[in-house]
């Protein structure tokens, strides 16, 4: 397919390396997301709104407002978790910036 776009990339290894420099980006954008996915460090949605009521974090607009990031728009792929991150709790949710960027952010949730 790349011989197509690129006449003179004859050699099957530029190949494979154009396909595997594509093709990361891809992956690596992929894996922050997998990775909190995967925690075991995260709380179901009752767990936090229970921590919520009892005011032990903030809300998650609270900490969006906290770290200047209230313009970005949440993608709701996987929707907002909370996360224990080294003994404090952390917001983590998937926002697309003001740039257009997509990412994953760690948001602190703690109350104090």
């Amino acid at each position: 397919m790349l011989a197509r776009i690129f006449p003179t990339m004859k050699n099957p290894h530029l190949n494979m390396l154009a396909a595997i420099c594509l093709a990361l980006p891809l992956a690596i954008a992929v894996s922050p997301v997998a990775m909190a996915q995967e925690g075991s460090g995260c709380l179901s949605g009752r767990e936090a709104q229970q921590a919520f009521e009892a005011r032990r974090i903030i809300s998650l607009k609270q900490a969006m407002d906290a770290a200047g990031r209230s313009k970005d728009r949440i993608i709701n792929q996987s929707g907002p978790r909370l996360c224990d991150v080294d003994g404090k709790p952390y917001w983590q949710v998937n926002v697309q910036g003001q740039d257009g960027n997509y990412e994953t952010i760690d948001l602190p949730a703690g109350g104090d």
